[in-house]
């Protein structure tokens, strides 16, 4: 049976590692978060209340955490606050003395709202991949496979965020097996196209689980 999995994979161009996605302006993000770790910068971290918002919030903040450092974090209420940025939220940012914001599964759209952050003197950094629509919020950076002019399917906000994780970091993601884990959970929940690049995430995220010993993950898996 071995043997006609490895066919069919090899028939079906599935068994070679698929180029991740590539972002022109990847280095230029890297240099600011890295400014931001060295210089211990206050970073908020905004994400969404889905899946795909939550799982890649969550491997920014082990990234950060990783650094010494804790970040603000605000996942929207799917009542209360709805999807995405709002003034109001900029607002408890620029009172809590953030500097630096990070989105992430959201932003692309939110305009005003960057704009605001902006006024404040708070850097942005978009990563997202929703619809990109006639104007780009004025964010210090954006990181979207869209604007990037990234072959699809693209990636779901947890697969972005787990490539700007591999552009920080360097090393394999035998190194990091949850944030692998995780990116894999939001492209699955998220609903993405499972080819190329999201194809190879789950295959490799599916690994990735089998290495983990003990916590959540662990227990869902068993």
């Amino acid at each position: 049976i071995a043997g006609i999995v490895a066919q069919l994979l090899r028939t079906r161009k599935l068994d070679t590692p698929i180029a991740p996605p590539v972002f022109p302006n990847m280095e230029q993000v890297v240099e600011r978060i890295t400014a931001a770790v060295q210089r211990k910068e206050q970073i908020a971290i905004f994400g969404d209340y889905d899946c795909d918002g939550i799982t890649a919030t969550a491997q920014l903040v082990r990234f950060f955490r990783r650094k010494g450092m804790d970040p603000l974090v605000r996942l929207p209420h799917r009542i209360r606050d709805g999807y995405g940025l709002r003034p109001a939220i900029i607002e408890e940012f620029h009172l809590a003395g953030i500097e630096l914001l990070i989105t992430v599964d959201n932003g692309i759209s939110a305009t005003e709202e960057i704009a605001l952050a902006k006024e404040y003197g708070i850097d942005t950094l978009i990563t997202d991949h929703h619809a990109v629509g006639e104007d780009i919020p004025p964010a210090t950076l954006v990181l979207h496979p869209e604007l990037a002019g990234c072959p699809g399917p693209h990636p779901s906000g947890a697969g972005v965020v787990f490539l700007l994780l591999e552009a920080l970091e360097k090393g394999t993601w035998e190194e990091r097996p949850i944030d692998m884990v995780l990116a894999m959970c939001g492209t699955v929940a998220d609903l993405v196209e499972l080819r190329g690049y999201n194809r190879q995430l789950v295959r490799e995220g599916t690994q990735a689980l089998q290495q983990i010993k003990s916590g959540p993950l662990a227990l869902l898996r068993d």
